[in-house]
């Protein structure tokens, strides 16, 4: 389990001023999903079927594996390889995006 910090791009092509966050490149079929999760909730004791990202976009989760227990706060996220146990609990009411793929490049 490897907890990471988002880092931004500044973009200003186009009169633009944003900040963007890539989340992903992956060369296999991906699976992404947007999800809710209620402060109390969880996502269970698991094996990631594959590769996986868990990216918070809001609100503060407690995650962890056979190991260690992690916290992960907005743009920050959290991978898991193929086979890995893990489990994400909702410390507040969070939106999480869940990437799962073979690998990521």
């Amino acid at each position: 389990m490897n907890v990471v910090e988002l880092t931004g791009k500044h973009i200003t092509h186009y009169q633009s001023n944003v900040l963007s966050f890539p989340l992903a490149l992956t060369k296999e079929a991906t699976h992404i999903q947007l999800m809710a999760l209620q402060k109390g909730n969880k996502i269970g004791m698991h094996r990631a079927a594959t590769s996986q990202r868990l990216y918070c976009v809001s609100g503060l989760l407690e995650v962890r594996n056979e190991f260690s227990l992690e916290l992960v706060k907005p743009f920050h996220f959290v991978e898991w390889e193929r086979g890995e146990l893990h489990e994400t609990l909702a410390l507040e009411d969070a939106q999480i995006i869940v990437i799962e793929t073979i690998s990521f490049s």
